[in-house]
């Protein structure tokens, strides 16, 4: 093992729970305290049958509304402080905050027309998120994923927000449903030789004129490797915090050997159908397996089923196959097609696409039902592993072990629930305490009494990545993009073999763990020159 790269193992190591409350029941109870007067607010239990003519009406315009106004409106009905994101950079998976329980939530791309007239009409197609979500943690707290699109700075978000109050003097149930402006910003790695002084303000594009930037922390570029800096970024009175990546190295030579071999696409899905050429035979595939391309939670449950059956992933739209899907899995020679998610995911139309096959489907009603269901599809193992649901990083990262040690890979969440049973020799968590709580782990301890936990994780997704890649101990690796899931998720089909390792870098930069590990080796690269350029290969 490389002393530079720090593996702990912790013989506590276990996995974060399922999450069982579904974020989309219809039922829900939301409670604020009253006050004394008679106007006080609260919110009460309301159902679809209700209240169905009080759900807001996402085809006609809504107004967007200032950020602080938002925010002071949500504070008064809520009656305690409240945190919306309002600033959504190009490195983020995720969206979060806390407002309260049993409030929708999403986050949608709008027009510059639309932004320009302060109203915007909610069309599905124009999700940032991968749905409109029901907050169900009691304390009001939620991280949503978002979907991997081509955001660029400049573009226009918007946070939709809606919630049902019952005014104590009247009985009326009025829906609120509020639209805020969302800034979005691309966040760029910096290069630089030793001793360049380095500006971290100059990684920033997109914020308005009015946003404020000050340096936190400046990059130490006296030495070679991978560094930081970290800035702050006030907007309408809110800050947040970015690190930025600073790489620092005075090596024009190639980071991998220039034959190393690139499969990738016009898109996504073309990408998807290269991954599957380059590792599967035509004509002896039994077995395929079918999932979103647009959403990365089932594609990672199904990796280490598609590994143990040999079946490649195949990509679907939320319209079906391609073409060129339907025909490559009919050159497979499949027999079989296993879909993993729900009709909103992967339509029921694939079915009808691919009628000359045994065709089935798994899928729970939220991404972590659908884990377990895929957990006991699998079958018995030696080995468990876990990993955070709510982004795809470290699951995708611990899909090489997974290969390795024929394992599934259980998604949790930051509940603390896990399975009754766990009938295995030993687990793993890949991830930090932030991905799958110490909480989680004891509950998974407790119910393998005498049993082996181990926790394995870096200080970031690119480290997490490389250390995994240490403990394998394989030569063959698949270096991917570690901040969009879209192309990294079709190395599950270069894995499939065996003998490879997954490095997760940034589209312009690496860390040194990662440089260290494949450096003049051949490679495979998963996705085109615009998911990791030419120049971060160094050719």
């Amino acid at each position: 093992m490389k002393k530079n790269i720090s593996i702990v193992l912790s013989a506590t190591m276990f996995l974060s729970g399922l999450g069982y409350s579904s974020v989309f029941a219809d039922d829900v109870t939301l409670e604020i305290e009253p006050e004394l007067n008679p106007s006080a607010i609260k919110l009460v239990e309301s159902t679809g049958a209700v209240n169905k003519d009080q759900e807001p009406d996402y085809t006609k315009p809504i107004a967007i509304e200032k950020f602080n106004d938002i925010e002071a409106k949500l504070k008064q009905d809520f009656k305690k402080d409240v945190s919306i994101q309002n600033i959504i950079s190009g490195t983020d998976t995720v969206t979060s905050g806390r407002l309260n329980k049993a409030v929708d939530l999403a986050v949608y791309r709008i027009t510059d027309k639309e932004y320009a007239e302060s109203k915007a009409v909610l069309t599905s197609d124009k999700l940032v998120t991968d749905s409109r979500f029901k907050i169900s943690n009691e304390d009001g707290s939620y991280t949503i994923p978002l979907k991997d699109v081509d955001l660029k700075p400049g573009d226009h978000l918007v946070t939709c927000i809606s919630y049902r109050f019952k005014y104590d003097n009247t009985g009326k149930i009025e829906t609120k449903t509020y639209l805020v402006n969302t800034e979005f910003v691309s966040v760029n790695s910096i290069k630089a030789k030793v001793g360049e002084k380095v500006n971290a303000k100059d990684a920033i594009v997109g914020l308005p004129k009015d946003a404020n930037i000050e340096n936190i922390s400046i990059a130490d570029t006296s030495t070679e490797g991978n560094k930081e800096a970290k800035i702050r970024v006030t907007y309408q009175g809110l800050s947040r915090d970015f690190v930025i990546p600073v790489i620092v190295s005075d090596s024009t030579s190639a980071v991998v050997d220039p034959n190393s071999k690139r499969i990738s696409g016009t898109n996504r899905y073309e990408t998807n159908l290269e991954s599957i050429k380059n590792s599967f035979k035509m004509g002896l595939t039994k077995t395929v397996i079918i999932a979103s391309g647009e959403n990365f939670a089932d594609p990672l449950s199904a990796g280490p089923l598609a590994m143990k059956k040999n079946a490649p992933i195949v990509f679907s739209t939320k319209t079906g196959l391609k073409p060129e899907a339907v025909k490559l899995i009919k050159d497979l020679g499949a027999k079989e097609a296993i879909i993993v998610g729900g009709t909103n995911s992967v339509p029921e139309l694939v079915k009808n696409q691919l009628a000359r096959l045994n065709v089935r489907r798994i899928a729970g009603a939220n991404r972590y039902l659908t884990s377990k269901m895929l957990l006991n599809e699998f079958g018995p193992s030696k080995h468990i592993i876990f990993a955070d649901g709510r982004d795809f990083a470290d699951a995708l990262s611990a899909t090489p072990l997974a290969k390795k040690l024929n394992a599934p890979i259980l998604l949790v969440d930051k509940e603390d629930k896990v399975p009754k049973v766990l009938a295995y020799h030993d687990a793993y968590i890949v991830g930090g305490a932030h991905s799958v709580s110490p909480a989680i782990e004891a509950n998974i301890k407790s119910k393998m009494p005498g049993k082996n936990l181990y926790r394995t994780f870096g200080k970031n997704r690119e480290q997490t990545s490389a250390i995994v890649a240490e403990i394998v101990k394989y030569d063959v690796h698949i270096l991917a993009n570690g901040r969009v899931f879209a192309d990294a998720l079709s190395s599950v089909n270069l894995l499939n073999d065996g003998g490879k390792t997954l490095l997760l870098v940034d589209k312009n930069a690496m860390s040194h763990q990662v440089k260290n590990t494949i450096n003049g080796k051949l490679n495979y690269i998963i996705g085109g020159t615009n998911a990791i350029t030419k120049d971060l290969l160094g050719y």
